[in-house]
């Protein structure tokens, strides 16, 4: 039976439902969990493997709060309301919930768009993801057991650091044909973005360290079939793998598949490099996601102007005359 079909209902925060209670017998009109079955088949061959999982895990989410199936035509701002109360009562973060009320969104399409006018579809602020150079740099001196996950979690991190942030899932799924002489080329799986990263020198000596071990002519040995389940159980296994690592080189903040490319972002800007080629190097299709990825770096940019103009004003000379007599 498929996951949708068991939707549910909570009647005492759905007014509505009393007014409809004579319709929800009316084989001819269409309920929500059907329509938002046909719509998973639907999309599943126009979008990206990562948008589907993002669809599919906001319908479970809102499996798990319904109580009953209700007409497509009943979902309101009543309902949304209420599964995105019900989403900030179990501590799911901002932006976890404006991922799904904005799935839940695409999928029921215009008509219905405004059930999810008074909830949050927005992009909170979240903590600084990038690391250091100083802690890139201690987690690259690592003193690991050759051979062990936590050894190759290391150089997957590092190679996507020096790969100009490429994706982990580009980096797990890499393979020996996308290598050049002097580059690699590979295609966001995300967006299809062309990406062409140089092959400078620790990306070769990492590339080494691995050669023959990869499954299917890839480059890492992490993914043996490359299925969707497999990939999300490495990815795990990976960013708990990271997280130990972190603690080993004594960097106080958490570490995820994705601090390496918010670091290279960081590290590039710091480096006086142009947002455009930022955002090329990164696939952003977007420029305004770039600007996500390096948004605290302004604001510590504009802290230290902010100084440098305060202490100036300590420092200067005042040759202004005195009006007064």
């Amino acid at each position: 039976m498929s996951f949708v079909m068991n939707l549910k209902i909570e009647f005492h925060m759905h007014k509505q439902a009393e007014r409809g209670s004579d319709k929800k017998g009316d084989d001819s009109e269409e309920m929500l969990s059907a329509y938002l079955e046909k719509e998973l088949h639907r999309l599943a061959a126009c979008r990206a493997e990562s948008t589907m999982t993002n669809y599919r895990t906001a319908v479970r989410a809102l499996t798990d709060y319904l109580e009953h199936d209700v007409p497509l035509k009943a979902v309101d701002a009543v309902i949304i309301g209420g599964f995105e109360r019900r989403l900030r009562e179990q501590g799911i973060c901002l932006n976890t919930i404006s991922c799904y009320m904005r799935s839940l969104r695409s999928l029921l399409g215009e008509p219905l768009r405004g059930a999810f006018g008074s909830v949050y579809t927005g992009n909170a602020r979240t903590e600084k993801r990038s690391l250091s150079l100083d802690c890139i740099s201690r987690l690259r001196n690592l003193t690991l057991q050759e051979g062990s996950f936590d050894a190759l979690a290391r150089d997957v991190f590092l190679f996507s650091f020096y790969a100009m942030g490429m994706p982990f899932v580009d980096v797990a799924n890499l393979r020996h044909h996308q290598l050049s002489a002097d580059a690699l080329v590979y295609y966001r799986q995300k967006t299809g973005q062309r990406i062409v990263v140089p092959l400078e020198p620790p990306l070769l000596d990492i590339i080494a360290r691995y050669d023959g071990l990869g499954t299917d002519h890839r480059i890492f040995p992490l993914l043996e079939y490359g299925n969707m389940r497999e990939y999300q159980l490495v990815l795990a296994r990976y960013n708990r793998a990271l997280r130990r690592l972190a603690l080993k080189a004594g960097i106080g903040k958490k570490l995820t598949s994705y601090v390496a490319r918010h670091s290279w972002a960081s590290a590039a800007y710091g480096q006086n490099v142009d947002l455009s080629v930022i955002s090329h190097a990164l696939g952003h299709t977007n420029p305004n996601t770039t600007l996500v990825y390096i948004r605290e770096i302004d604001d510590q940019r504009v802290k230290e102007a902010n100084e440098l103009i305060i202490n100036s004003i300590g420092n200067a000379t005042d040759n202004t005359p005195n009006e007064e007599t």
